[in-house]
């Protein structure tokens, strides 16, 4: 069997050494940090809350206004009468057929009469 091998640890300056150029430079009382943001939001979140909510709950320090006029104003007119019915092209032939109608009516009664005198 084949040994396992344990790496060698390298000591705590070495390993300090190598992130000597990081940007993260940690520093102490970074969970204090951590959660003032969260908290400052909070916090906000609350002062805005109740600057909105407190003045909408006091309601009897608003003076009473009366909006008679708005109900007094006069009716409005009412609407224009509608449009006469517009005339159709059919009422110009409208006068044709009256023409026609009255003549094959004439001509059927007198055309029987004939015939009826014939016999």
């Amino acid at each position: 069997m084949a040994k396992k091998i344990k790496p060698k640890e390298k000591p705590k300056e070495e390993i300090l050494s190598l992130f000597k150029d990081s940007f993260i430079i940690a520093e102490k009382g970074g969970l204090r940090r951590a959660f003032a943001l969260p908290v400052a939001i909070i916090v906000h979140v609350f002062l805005v809350a109740a600057l909105v909510i407190i003045p909408l709950l006091s309601t009897q320090n608003l003076p009473s206004v009366e909006i008679y006029s708005a109900f007094l104003a006069p009716p409005p007119p009412p609407p224009p009468p509608p449009p006469p019915p517009a005339v159709s092209a059919r009422s110009s032939n409208n006068s044709r057929e009256k023409f026609f109608s009255r003549f094959f009516f004439a001509f059927f009664i007198l055309n029987s009469f004939f015939i009826s005198n014939h016999e």
